[in-house]
């Protein structure tokens, strides 16, 4: 109960990295215990850095984006990652955002 009270008050905000060439940025909100299990809604941000023998080519970066909702918390394993405030995360998506105006 301390985590879903500590996460909805303020934020859940983690970031991580998957090999040399993945990072991912996590929000975490609307958590609700049912059944002892964790529901939330997760706003997700990955970015692909271009590395040899990477998923992406050299020099070159893809981003993924995408928010789902009543998501089983524990299958995100966020005890791996390092919990961020919501500046860092908002910078980012904000970043993401300008971005994809100006390709627009």
């Amino acid at each position: 109960m301390l985590l879903i009270k500590d996460i909805n008050q303020n934020g859940g905000y983690y970031k991580g990295r998957f090999g040399s060439d993945q990072r991912f940025f996590y929000r975490f909100y609307d958590l609700t215990l049912e059944n002892n299990i964790i529901y939330c809604s997760v706003e997700t941000v990955v970015v692909f850095l271009g590395e040899k023998n990477g998923v992406v080519r050299d020099n070159e970066i893809r981003i993924e984006k995408r928010i789902e909702n009543y998501k089983v918390l524990e299958n995100y394993g966020i005890s791996m990652y390092t919990r961020i405030n919501n500046i860092e995360f908002d910078s980012l998506v904000n970043y993401l955002n300008a971005v994809s105006k100006f390709w627009n």
